[in-house]
């Protein structure tokens, strides 16, 4: 079943958020067979749910910065740690150091660890070189913090 905002009935996407569906007919495409046998071929957890749980006793939340692409060569990465009022902390107090991984696609970082002397005014620079084309998404641990994506673009 299709709409231009979304599925409906059965997919469970009858209500979106902001959006009036009142007045579009929903109109069924195509129905698979009964005695189609499904094999899935390859399965990957892009972000595992975890708790936000940021070590400091001043950072409320954290700001992951890129111009969202990148071709070949080292990348940088911009990390802000913010207060409650969404301010860069010019002297974070963290109480364990973040980490930098790959939520999603592989790429290397320097450094890979983070203190709170690694920040100046707030912000921290990291170099990144992404391996291979896929899309990376950096994560900040602990905590689960995700990047917007970035993505390959060749030269």
């Amino acid at each position: 079943y299709a709409a231009l905002t979304g599925f409906a009935g059965e997919f469970g996407m009858n209500h979106v958020p902001g959006c009036d569906l009142s007045g579009i007919e929903f109109v069924q495409l195509a129905e698979a067979p009964q005695d189609v046998t499904i094999e899935i071929i390859k399965q990957e957890t892009v972000a595992a749910a975890a708790p936000l749980m940021i070590t400091s006793n001043n950072v409320t939340s954290i700001d992951l910065m890129h111009d969202g692409a990148f071709s070949r060569g080292w990348e940088k990465l911009r990390i802000r740690l913010l207060d409650a009022q969404g301010s860069p902390i010019r002297s974070p107090e963290l109480t364990s150091d973040l980490y930098l991984r790959s939520a999603y696609g592989t790429a290397e970082f320097r450094p890979e660890t983070l203190s709170a002397l690694d920040f100046e005014n707030g912000e921290a620079v990291v170099q990144m070189l992404p391996r291979g084309h896929q899309t990376v998404v950096v994560q900040v641990q602990p905590g689960g913090i995700l990047s917007s994506p970035m993505k390959y673009e060749k030269e």
